[in-house]
């Protein structure tokens, strides 16, 4: 995955914004100093859907090439709109922290029980070599009953990657709201009691 970046002055930004250029900072203990740049808004957010925040990148200007991870994203807060980004410059073998989403299949299932989930985080951090960092975390709750949970403890990333966010955290807890199939069943035959002494 490659995004073509210049370097930029600083100052200007409101400019570059008007023109669908994104302003970035690069940083990392391999450079001396933080390196200012811009790119193509369009571009980055093709780029970014596809890898999110833990798959490395190379970022191409003046015939270098560098192995990234896309660090932070700043939004505006009242269009929602990308306006900066920063990146870690990174070593291939070099381990790495990186925050990994979590994926949840088996919603479904828990409806048809009449069950609910509490959602308790929607990321983890993880550390591993660049080459080693995974998209996401999938995890199924098809299985889960009432008051069960699925925790930090119970995910496998394989020996070359350690999960860094606490083990006991749980990421999902599942539970069966106040207002369940009982209530629906009662409430289905006042309904009949109901309609049978009007017609009386």
């Amino acid at each position: 995955m490659e995004l073509k970046v210049t370097k930029r002055e600083v100052g200007k930004i409101k400019t570059l914004l008007n023109k669908w250029v994104v302003p970035g900072v690069i940083y990392g203990k391999h450079i001396e100093a933080p390196i200012s740049i811009q790119f193509n808004k369009n571009e980055f957010i093709k780029l970014y859907k596809q890898t999110g925040s833990s798959t490395p990148i190379t970022l191409k200007w003046e015939g270098i090439e560098e192995m990234v991870l896309i660090h932070d994203l700043q939004l505006n807060p009242v269009k929602d709109t990308l306006i900066h980004a920063d990146f870690l410059w990174i070593k291939k073998w070099e381990k790495v922290k990186a925050q990994v989403t979590i994926n949840v299949s088996g919603v479904e299932a828990l409806k048809k029980e009449w069950l609910e989930m509490n959602i308790v985080m929607n990321t983890l951090e993880i550390e591993a070599i660049p080459s080693k960092l995974v998209s996401q975390v999938d995890i199924d709750v098809t299985n889960l009953k009432d008051w069960e949970n699925i925790t930090v403890s119970s995910i496998d990333l394989g020996k070359d990657v350690e999960i860094l966010t606490d083990k006991d955290e749980a990421i999902v807890t599942v539970y069966a709201p106040k207002w369940g199939k009982d209530d629906e069943e009662s409430t289905e035959e006042a309904t009949e009691e109901a309609e049978e002494t009007k017609a009386e």
